[in-house]
């Protein structure tokens, strides 16, 4: 497909280049061949050497397991169950940039990305500007093959994501919201959905109030930033957030009011082994990468010594 997406992070390009490509089996293999180095089987649900954990993703296989299976075993997690992250764009936005930047934020990876953008809330006052170069630039993406260099949209892993997608656009059309640009299946071999912008969305409609996980934008309009803050924070999601502002302090003092794990001020929200990567609500809890990632999965142990103890004197006669 063709690299119409940022490039990945210099900072990441480097460190990736020091790790040999591995296929899920050698990842398995290499997992298996560390329990039994440790004197372990991790089937067996054993002890682990003290300072080590086991990685979530491999403990659970289903999204909401967590909460339920934790009390099971008294073990710490990390864990990552996804978001419908919002995309604020106030009136002092440049909308031009902030339009053209959207297209990426939402439709990477063919719009199957935790946190790419999903709600778009956008000031009334540029709306009807953001929308119409949103919906353009959308429609302009080529859908096809992903082994052609020219697609820039793939198929959808999965046929039922398919039908989840398809079900969350058509009720909210019949809600009254409004298509923009594509809207419907795409024909050819695979799970393909055209990339698609709503307008008129409200806060009721599926598209806004579920997670849509794949190429579908759903454009609600705001009064004023205060508004765009409620909307977001109304979501039971809190994995990522951006907003698209002239004004840099302002920007930083809105974000300090979204309740989201990050929050990208005039930047697509990414994942960077730099900076801590979590959710809060139902988005999952604790952090992976940076500094912080790392103590998450190591064991915090306290020693305490005592002040030295004077010898003892000679026993009273």
């Amino acid at each position: 497909m063709t690299d119409w997406l940022e490039s990945i992070n210099p900072a990441t390009e480097a460190m990736l280049a020091r790790f040999p490509p591995a296929t899920p089996d050698e990842v398995e293999t290499a997992i298996a061949e560390a329990d039994a180095s440790a004197g372990r089987d991790r089937r067996a649900g054993r002890p682990r050497p003290p300072g080590a954990r086991r990685h979530p993703h491999w403990q659970f296989r289903r999204r909401r397991a967590g909460p339920r299976h934790r009390g099971s075993r008294a073990e710490e997690t990390v864990l990552e169950f996804g978001g419908s992250d919002p995309y604020i764009v106030p009136a002092d936005a440049d909308v031009p940039a902030a339009a053209a930047t959207a297209v990426r934020a939402r439709n990477q990876n063919t719009g199957q990305s935790c946190i790419a953008a999903k709600r778009f809330l956008v000031a009334d006052a540029v709306a009807d500007e953001f929308e119409g170069r949103f919906a353009q630039a959308v429609g302009a993406l080529r859908v096809g093959d992903p082994l052609d260099p020219a697609t820039q949209i793939g198929p959808l892993a999965r046929a039922d994501l398919r039908d989840t997608l398809e079900r969350q656009v058509d009720e909210s059309v019949r809600m009254g919201a409004r298509v923009l640009v594509g809207g419907r299946r795409s024909a050819g071999q695979g799970y393909f959905y055209e990339p698609t912008v709503l307008a008129g969305v409200l806060d009721s409609m599926p598209v806004l109030a579920e997670e849509t996980f794949g190429p579908v934008a759903a454009v609600r309009r705001v009064a004023d930033a205060e508004e765009a803050v409620a909307i977001a924070n109304g979501s039971d999601y809190g994995l990522g957030a951006s907003i698209w502002t002239r004004d840099v302090a302002d920007g930083e003092a809105l974000a300090r009011t979204i309740e989201s794990g990050a929050i990208f001020v005039n930047g697509v929200v990414a994942s960077d082994p730099r900076l801590p990567f979590g959710g809060v609500k139902r988005s999952g809890w604790g952090r992976e990468l940076s500094p912080f990632g790392i103590r998450e999965f190591t064991n915090i142990q306290t020693i305490w010594i005592g002040p030295e103890m004077a010898p003892a004197g000679p026993a009273a006669e």
